[in-house]
């Protein structure tokens, strides 16, 4: 079976050949979808260039109580409450069985699936419906249980955790469930995704099972817009693979609060994705509000079904192609960047969530301002200059006159601010040039390396390719 492990900052295959994760969020998809549903998913994921999915085993929407589109729940009942220790595989075509058929699927289609045993209101029901059902004994049983039925599949990663704070008695039992997936299953990595705001080097440093840390920078404006700096804190705690496992979900009210009327964006997307990925990350993942929910009713704060939103998404955000050694030097050159950077350019960068270039997201800058909402999870501190601030340009990551580009697309045209990198000792000079919208394949470059850059295109393709 072949394997994939972590060398320094990269994952990579077992033979050497780097891997980039480029996952999607589909946390209801064991839940929600039946077997035709899930084939074409799967299909046009990775069509779009996809090659891991984030799921639920233990979903979040009553999980436990409503069954699957077989009729079938993952737990058999103990005391009239569902038992983490008694996992129901009885009669034909058990839940797990539909899991199963999921994992099959997509290991045809060449992706991983990044496998929560559990979302966290089943341990931690700070919020949700929980119930809350484990404890440290059932935990260890359960991760014992779940590990050996998928320890034979290669594309098996292991997220624990799911959307919830720790305190000590979670942190026990999580270490348990750790324990418990590790006596069954060697191999294959874990990696652990809490609440939003937060990532795991801040409470699981020290935990040893962990392979590769993740944060979810969110949805409201506490981090959603400089996530880079949160991947560089990540890089400065810890030696381990870093990167952001929930971003901004395109189609996601801000700040949780479908009131104001402005839902993340493309733009909002990309710009995680890509000052995520010159902060050195080990990879990305996308999420799509209505996707992850696997919508059917379309609501005010879910806009759309995850048909009509898988079939709107014509393009991956970026994709991981060029040679192996290219990839390699390119992550290699972002991951040294990443800790102990020089200072970044002065001056402010034009984008499309300024109030002069999107009046778009000045109405929702002003809304939030107006309202200052608070979400079921937590306050929204937004003002108009907090929702329409841009981080600051990326430092240049070469030498000698090469440069940095960066896209940011208005309602009207594209603002191109390119950062000619000096030589050593010398002042970074900038310039700007307005140009019309750039045809749907146009091409912008990101200078890595010699002979190397990133490619990034306006339908949101990223991909290494020879300059």
């Amino acid at each position: 079976m072949r394997k994939l492990t972590v060398s320094g900052r990269n994952l990579v295959w077992e033979d050497g050949e780097p891997f980039f994760y480029l996952g999607d969020t589909a946390w209801e998809i064991f839940h929600r979808l039946n077997r035709e549903e899930m084939a074409h998913y799967f299909e046009q994921r990775a069509r779009q260039g996809f090659n891991a999915v984030q799921g639920v085993a233990l979903a979040e929407f009553e999980g436990l109580t409503v069954p699957n589109a077989y009729g079938r729940l993952p737990l058999k009942f103990t005391d009239d409450a569902p038992d983490p220790a008694h996992p129901d595989t009885d009669g034909a075509y058990s839940y797990w069985d539909h899991v199963d058929y999921a994992v099959e699927l997509a290991a045809q289609h060449g992706m991983f699936i990044t496998l929560l045993p559990t979302w966290g209101d089943k341990f931690n029901l700070c919020w949700g419906k929980g119930p809350e059902v484990f404890d440290e004994e059932n935990a260890y049983l359960y991760g014992k249980w779940i590990g050996a039925r998928y320890a034979r599949h290669w594309n098996i990663l292991w997220m624990l955790g799911g959307d919830r704070p720790l305190e000590e008695k979670h942190r026990r039992i999580l270490d348990k469930m750790a324990r418990g997936i590790l006596e069954s299953d060697k191999n294959h990595l874990i990696t652990f995704h809490l609440n939003g705001t937060h990532n795991s080097t801040e409470c699981l440093n020290d935990a040893d099972y962990l392979s590769f840390h993740t944060a979810q920078t969110g949805h409201d404006v506490q981090q959603c817009y400089e996530s880079d700096k949160v991947m560089r804190r990540m890089a400065e705690a810890s030696g381990k693979p870093y990167m952001d496992s929930e971003p901004r979900y395109e189609d996601h009210p801000a700040c949780f609060n479908d009131q104001i009327g402005y839902f993340w964006n493309a733009d909002d997307v990309r710009q995680n994705a890509y000052w995520n990925l010159m902060a050195g990350v080990c990879g990305h993942t996308y999420g799509n509000h209505s996707i992850w929910s696997m919508t059917k009713a379309p609501s005010s704060y879910f806009p759309f079904s995850w048909t009509e939103a898988l079939r709107m998404a014509q393009q991956p955000m970026f994709t991981a192609t060029g040679s192996a050694a290219m990839w390699q030097g390119a992550v290699s050159k972002c991951t040294a960047r990443a800790v102990g950077a020089p200072p970044r350019a002065a001056g402010p960068m034009p984008s499309a969530f300024t109030s002069a270039s999107s009046s778009s997201s000045k109405a929702a800058a002003s809304a939030l301002a107006a309202e200052l909402p608070t979400s079921r999870r937590r306050a929204c501190l937004a003002s108009p200059a907090t929702l329409s601030k841009v981080a600051p340009t990326p430092s240049p990551m070469t030498s000698g006159g090469q440069a940095l580009a960066a896209f940011s697309r208005t309602q009207s045209r594209t603002t191109r601010r390119t950062l000619s990198a000096p030589a050593p000792g010398g002042s970074m000079t900038t310039r700007e040039a307005l140009s019309e919208p750039p045809p749907f394949s146009s091409t912008c470059r990101v200078a890595l390396s010699p002979g190397t850059s990133f490619s990034s295109q306006k339908a949101g393709v990223l991909s290494p390719v020879l300059a």
